[in-house]
């Protein structure tokens, strides 16, 4: 009898970007997240849409530029939990390549470690 295989999934997504905030934080990295992926009825989720909430953005915005590159605004990050967990959806792709236009670095963190060690990268 073949040998059952066990899939071992990635922590969930807002558990991977949790990751990374607890980074931002103790590096004091100045940034937030945008909450478009949270459950709201939909009387709240209206009212959300007519206050400008927008489809698409990426999960944090750092507005300081990372010290490696000191003339970029700052940082356009995607979160998705894991390399074959997820996909970036083509407006999620839309709003990084705009934040890109306006000279952002635009990155999709495929689970908290590939974040973070992109946050290093730049010096962050």
């Amino acid at each position: 009898m073949p040998k059952k295989t066990t899939v071992i999934k990635p922590e969930e997504e807002y558990k991977q970007q949790m990751q990374v905030v607890e980074y931002m934080r103790w590096k004091k990295i100045k940034g937030f997240s945008v909450p478009n992926g949270s459950y709201i009825d939909k009387r709240q989720g209206n009212k959300l849409k007519k206050m400008g909430l927008t489809p698409g953005i990426p999960d944090l915005l750092i507005v300081q530029p990372p010290p490696r590159f000191p003339d970029m605004p700052g940082v356009a990050l995607e979160m998705k939990r894991a390399p074959g967990w997820g996909e970036v959806s083509d407006v999620q792709q839309e709003w990084l390549d705009i934040f890109s236009a306006f000279n952002w670095i635009s990155h999709v963190g495929w689970g908290a470690d590939d974040a973070i060690k992109f946050l290093k990268y730049l010096g962050y």
